[in-house]
């Protein structure tokens, strides 16, 4: 079975939660994502709403919206999806990682910045990786099945990598 073109990274991790959870509305999916997934692989909440509707209308999730009250949709993993989501799992990946780190890219640029500057940065952003690292380490005693756990060790040995690269630079500017 071949990968539906149509579908792209944010589909198959509304499929997987979903499927891996159970059935739940957008609102219970954007929390599971931003508890799970959504620290490597952010999108907008507004794009979860969106992406379960199409995923409905495509007929990958089941739609049963509340008779009264909220009327809140809570969508299921069909058949289809269940297939496309083993499809995507079964397939190579072969695009590389896709790293979005705002620090980097300004450090890129950092011959144009004042030693000040560059200084803050890397102040910065030793704060934000311990922050991350701090917030991943909290995650140690939740209970998670054990590829979410290996998922979780990447984070944390990524977040430490970056922590001690910023680190060194700092280390490296201040000797001169």
């Amino acid at each position: 079975m071949t990968v539906d073109p149509t579908l792209g990274p944010s589909s198959f991790v509304i499929l997987g939660i979903v499927a891996a959870a159970g059935p739940m509305t957008a609102y219970d999916l954007k929390g599971a994502i931003g508890r799970s997934v959504g620290f490597l692989w952010p999108f907008p909440h507004a794009q979860v709403y969106k992406e379960t509707a199409r995923l409905a209308s495509q007929g990958l999730l089941a739609e049963e919206q509340e008779a009264g009250g909220r009327r809140r949709r809570r969508y299921a993993v069909t058949p289809a999806g269940r297939a496309a989501l083993g499809a995507w799992l079964a397939s190579p990946t072969h695009q590389p990682a896709q790293l979005r780190d705002p620090g980097l890219v300004k450090l890129a640029f950092a011959s144009l910045a004042s030693p000040g500057d560059l200084a803050r940065l890397c102040e910065d952003q030793v704060r934000e990786h311990r922050a991350r690292l701090a917030l991943y380490v909290g995650f140690a005693d939740v209970p998670m099945d054990r590829f979410l756990r290996a998922t979780l060790e990447f984070g944390l040995r990524h977040e430490e990598l970056m922590a001690a690269g910023w680190e060194r630079l700092r280390a490296t500017l201040e000797a001169g």
